[in-house]
């Protein structure tokens, strides 16, 4: 799929396309998946819940090593922000940054976060993902250490204490 989103939009990629790159029947194709957008889906779900989950041992380095591959597949996310799906990149950009977040804090801290620091995180999350959102489309200007030093300067200092 991504190959082929390097050389076509996500709108001009076809079933037929992805099925010759992939050589795999139509049958099987639809046992899977209902439309090309639901393989586009399922693929970048996969592939930046791969990268959250192999994390380096701190925020900063995690957080480099997520805007590195975006970066490196800058067009390929820049489609997928124009998809039409109920889980969408910015979603799923948020939902996996959450969940990823709140389990390294919780097993720094050794307990679960209390509703406020979930809040606090929520709030967090939704900026850091419209910030690389904002970073991607704008065809990443900044470098990369700069964007995740603004991005770790705005974590809420009650979070901090919890961030290897």
């Amino acid at each position: 799929m991504q190959a082929l989103l390097t050389k076509h939009t996500i709108k001009d990629v076809t079933v037929e396309m992805i099925l010759k790159q992939s050589d795999i029947s139509k049958a099987t194709f639809y046992r899977y998946f209902a439309d090309k957008y639901e393989l586009a889906t399922a693929y970048y779900t996969h592939t930046l819940y791969d990268v959250l989950l192999y994390t380096e041992p701190d925020y900063r380095s995690s957080m480099n090593k997520l805007l590195d591959f975006m970066k490196d597949n800058q067009e390929y996310f820049k489609q997928l922000m124009v998809l039409d799906a109920p889980d969408d990149l910015a979603t799923l950009l948020f939902q996996s940054s959450m969940q990823t977040s709140q389990k390294v804090m919780e097993e720094y801290k050794q307990q679960p976060l209390s509703k406020h620091e979930v809040q606090g995180l929520a709030f967090f999350t939704a900026g850091t993902t419209h910030t690389i959102l904002q970073w991607i489309n704008s065809d990443t200007g900044l470098p990369v250490g700069e964007v995740s030093e603004l991005i770790y300067q705005c974590i809420p200092s009650f979070l901090k204490s919890y961030i290897p």
